[in-house]
C-alpha cells in the first residue's frame, strides 16, 4: 500500500517556501543523495509501518480566525491548554493536550504578513501522549467548527528524483 497525503499543491508550496525561508517548524525532512540528482524534487512518505508515518504525539491543526485569536489570548495570558472555546477545551482535556504551539513562530514584518495571508499563522501543532491514536484525534478534531483541518504530522523524505512524486 503506498501513502500519499492529500495536500493542495498550494499550500505545499507555501509551506514548504516558509519553513524554508524561516528555518523553523516542525517540519521533518530528510535530505538523501542520489546517483544523478536533478533540478527537480520529488517527496516520498516512508514505507516501512504505519507508525513511521507520522511523529509520534503531534498533532497539526488549523484553526478559524476567531479560534487562532482565543488561543494566542489563552497564550498571553498564560492559561493555555485552556482557550476559553467549550468545545476546543472538552476537546484538549478529552486528548490530554499538553502544548499548542504555532508551526510558524513569530517572523520579521514582511513575511509575518506573507503567513497571515495564507492563513498560516493559524497552524498549531499539539503534543499529547506518544500512544495517542492520532487518526482519531484528527477525525474527532476535524468535526469542531473551530477547525479548519486536523491531521498527524506526517514524515517525509525529500529526495532528488526525475521529478516523479510517490
Amino acid at each position: 500500500m503506498t501513502f500519499r497525503p492529500q495536500f493542495r499543491l498550494q499550500d505545499v508550496h507555501v509551506i514548504v517556501g516558509m519553513a524554508l525561508a524561516l528555518g523553523c517548524g516542525s517540519t521533518r525532512a530528510v535530505a538523501q543523495p542520489q546517483e544523478q540528482p536533478t533540478d527537480q524534487l520529488a517527496v516520498q512518505a516512508p514505507r516501512d509501518s504505519a507508525a513511521s508515518l507520522s511523529v509520534p504525539g503531534e498533532l497539526i491543526v488549523k484553526f478559524t480566525p476567531e479560534a487562532a485569536q482565543s488561543i494566542e489570548q489563552a497564550r498571553l495570558t498564560n492559561t493555555l491548554p485552556t482557550t476559553g472555546l467549550s468545545s476546543l477545551d472538552a476537546l484538549f482535556q478529552r486528548y490530554g493536550v499538553t502544548a499548542v504551539d504555532r508551526v510558524f513562530p513569530d517572523a520579521p514584518n514582511q513575511v509575518a504578513e506573507e503567513l497571515e495571508a495564507a492563513g498560516l499563522r493559524r497552524v498549531y501543532v499539539l503534543q499529547v501522549s506518544s500512544e495517542m491514536d492520532l487518526l482519531a484525534m484528527a477525525a474527532a478534531f476535524s468535526q469542531d467548527p473551530s477547525v479548519e483541518y486536523a491531521e498527524p504530522n506526517y514524515l517525509a523524505t525529500i529526495h532528488a528524483d526525475s521529478g516523479r512524486i510517490e
